[in-house]
């Protein structure tokens, strides 16, 4: 009975190492084989494999110390602004297409005359890219999409909700947009929009 316990403990702790090497983003990844190690860390002991339980302890501690850091680090943003496409936008749509189609199925990557485009700096870092027009005071949102490894809400919270970004120094007052992605539309929710119907609208 207690043996088939353990082997519980251990597909538990394979498992959950295994989803950590799938996430493209650090933090989750950090997460994941945060909790996994410290189950096989468990199961090691357990089983009186002491070499397995204390080498996954520390793994554990190290995931630690990596995610206290990374959430008591204070982030620098920049934000680039362009009025016509640029080649570093060209190579940019190039790498991440595939990235970009799955988050943002309706997205055509055509620049029109009176999108303006902004490409995120995380610490000096581009970590991201919306790509819109104003009119009115309303900012028609058709393209928001960060690189898988910047991908823990910091800088969709900076973008609309810190008195620093280009929506406020811009005086938009509304940001409105669609999706045909669910993902999409969970991180628009997420960072305070309203479903209207198809759209999604985010009062400032």
């Amino acid at each position: 009975m207690m043996e088939n316990i353990y082997e519980i403990i251990g597909y538990t702790a394979s498992v959950l190492v295994a989803i950590s090497l799938s996430m493209s983003s650090i933090i989750k990844l950090r997460w994941f084989n945060l909790f996994g190690s410290a189950v096989f860390s468990i199961y090691g002991f357990l089983i009186q494999a002491y070499p397995v339980g204390i080498l996954n302890g520390y793994i554990a501690v190290m995931n630690i110390i990596y995610l206290r850091k990374v959430y008591q680090t204070k982030d620098h943003f920049r934000i680039l602004s362009f009025e016509q496409k640029t080649q570093y936008l060209k190579y940019f749509f190039d790498f991440y297409r595939k990235e970009i189609k799955k988050y943002n199925p309706g997205f055509d990557f055509q620049i029109a005359a009176r999108d303006r485009i902004y490409i995120i700096l995380r610490n000096m870092v581009p970590a991201g890219i919306i790509i819109g027009n104003r009119s009115d005071g309303i900012f028609n949102l058709k393209l928001d999409f960060v690189i898988p490894q910047f991908r823990d809400f910091k800088i969709g919270e900076y973008v609309y909700c810190h008195e620093d970004s280009f929506l406020q120094k811009d005086n938009i007052n509304k940001v409105v947009t669609t999706t045909e992605s669910d993902r999409q539309a969970k991180y628009y929710e997420r960072m305070g929009f309203h479903k209207h119907g198809d759209r999604f609208e985010f009062v400032i």
